[in-house]
């Protein structure tokens, strides 16, 4: 356990940042009272990111809602944001012309790794 009451053995859950943001600041000694009132701006800060975040991802669907990313969305495993990806990696008519360049923009297309007589190829990372 470390001096504010955290066990850090265990995931930060989102039950746990609401109550660490509720802690109030008692009569502890310094180093206690340090990590206290750090953890509680880190779970304030958690905390505003995750709303900014649902912020950013409701305007994300709803540009992918109302753009050419729209039909992306019906199709299995694919959330506004892969859409918005696809949609600006795409860019416009012609630019994947074939399955290699496909691939390619993907990450996924071979590159060549042979070494002496022995011809292969592995993924682009």
């Amino acid at each position: 356990m470390v001096g504010p009451g955290i066990d850090a053995r265990h995931p930060l859950t989102a039950t746990r940042v609401v109550t660490v943001t509720a802690w109030r600041t008692r009569n502890e000694d310094l180093a206690t009272r340090t990590a206290r009132g750090g953890a509680v701006r880190l779970a304030q800060r958690v905390t505003a990111l995750d709303n900014e975040l649902g912020d950013v991802t409701e305007r994300i669907t709803d540009l992918a809602r109302r753009g050419p990313a729209a039909a992306l969305l019906h199709q299995p495993g694919i959330g506004p944001v892969v859409a918005a990806v696809a949609l600006t990696a795409w860019s416009h008519p012609g630019r994947v012309r074939i399955e290699a360049a496909f691939a390619g923009l993907a990450g996924v297309g071979p590159i060549p790794a042979s070494s002496g007589n022995t011809v292969r190829h592995s993924i682009m990372e």
